[in-house]
């Protein structure tokens, strides 16, 4: 889901731009988000991920990147998950 997201964004940014504060925060943005995708290559994650499965992830985190390398993105957070359960009170 959240590469789908970055991926639309990086689509989004090729038409209006990337985000105001893009250029500051590429580096490190592209960093942690290619860091994250290539991590799972270290690892036998075959073992528990079905390979089509693990295949299919990892090219839409490709695609993610190679569109952000050129574009840029228009969203600095592109998925937000609203707080879930109860209060601890």
């Amino acid at each position: 889901m959240t590469g789908r997201a970055y991926r639309k964004s990086a689509e989004i940014a090729g038409r209006m731009g990337p985000f105001a504060g893009y250029k500051p925060n590429a580096a490190a943005m592209i960093g942690r988000h290619g860091a994250a995708s290539r991590r799972g290559r270290e690892h036998q994650d075959s073992d528990v991920i079905p390979a089509d499965l693990l295949g299919a992830c990892r090219q839409a985190w490709d695609d993610v990147l190679n569109l952000g390398e050129v574009h840029g993105y228009r969203n600095a957070q592109a998925t937000v998950l609203a707080p879930t359960g109860r209060s601890a009170s």
